[in-house]
């Protein structure tokens, strides 16, 4: 019987020691498993967190762009214009529809073939001239004629006349005369009329001549930035572009420009034509006799306009379809 018992114990014992053994084995499998399933899975993920990282480093590098793509980035419609530069007379400076012209820094050089006469382009009958010899550029006529027969419309026998087109710098003898230089302005009169400029039947021209590329060029509450008293009877063609504009924040013509050589690239959707945004964008003047500007490689898709800002730089103007 101790035998017996002996050996029965002895045979519990190693089914024990078994038992055991197989739990652990088990257990170790199980931990194998559960690792080798936790490797996987984390090398099935790897790609995703491997883009994700890759991502980031591309983000790092777009945050951290050239200058040319830095400023293309922060645009609208500059970014979909291809530019290539080309090079432009430091002197041209002084000329251009958005000159800003005192007689302190120089005058415009001005080209008689860009010159028209204005008796000879004028709608008859509807408004005067002083005399026949007024003469004005050729691209400010046709603006100009719609935007004084339109008034002529409103108020019948109103007695207007263009009394000054363009005079040659030695005839300039203070600031505002100055601002005939530029051959984009004309200087208004009333003639044979009991009107005056600041009577309501006149309000229409400086309340609607921006929607012809026009502005006023000495306004009221504008002395502190023009350096004139207000002026109801001086007015210059700028383009409707930039006379949408102004007219919008009701901007003088100085202060246009300082926001323009502030904010270095305008844009925006012109209210007065269908599909069409602007760019309007500064390229301050560099040292030397030319400047490279950037300008639209096709410019019969994106049709533009440069113009000196009488003092600096010149500003580039771009039409754009939308």
């Amino acid at each position: 019987m101790a035998n017996t018992d002996k050996s029965n114990g002895s045979y519990k014992y190693m089914y024990l020691m078994t038992a055991g053994i197989c739990v652990a084995v088990a257990a170790m499998l199980v931990f194998f498993v559960l690792a080798l399933s936790r490797f996987a899975g984390r090398n099935e993920s790897s790609e995703p967190v491997s883009e994700a990282e890759s991502s980031e480093a591309s983000s790092a590098v777009v945050s951290e762009p050239s200058e040319e793509t830095s400023e293309a980035s922060r645009y609208k419609y500059l970014d979909s214009i291809r530019r290539e530069d080309c090079l432009f007379n430091n002197s041209d400076v002084m000329n251009g529809k958005l000159t800003v012209v005192d007689g302190k820094i120089g005058y415009p050089t001005v080209s008689q073939t860009d010159m028209v006469r204005i008796s000879d382009k004028k709608t008859p009958d509807l408004y005067g001239l002083s005399n026949t010899s007024l003469f004005i550029n050729e691209e400010a006529m046709k603006p100009f004629d719609d935007f004084i027969v339109s008034f002529a419309g409103t108020t019948p026998k109103s007695g207007i006349i263009i009394v000054s087109g363009y005079i040659k710098p030695e005839s300039a003898k203070d600031a505002k005369s100055a601002e005939l230089t530029t051959s984009y302005s004309v200087k208004l009169g009333i003639y044979n009329s009991p009107y005056k400029f600041s009577d309501n039947e006149f309000s229409y021209l400086k309340e609607q001549c921006y929607k012809y590329g026009i502005i006023r060029r000495f306004p009221d509450g504008k002395e502190t930035y023009t350096g004139q008293e207000s002026d109801n009877s001086l007015y210059r063609y700028v383009g409707l572009a930039h006379s949408l504009y102004m007219n919008h924040y009701n901007y003088s013509l100085e202060e246009y420009i300082d926001k323009i050589h502030t904010e270095k690239v305008i844009e925006f959707e012109s209210e007065l034509e269908a599909n069409t945004a602007y760019v309007v964008y500064y390229v301050p003047a560099e040292s030397g006799d030319t400047t490279s500007i950037p300008v639209p490689e096709d410019a019969e898709r994106n049709p533009y306009e440069i113009s000196g800002d009488g003092e600096s730089g010149f500003i580039v103007t771009v039409k754009v379809k939308i």
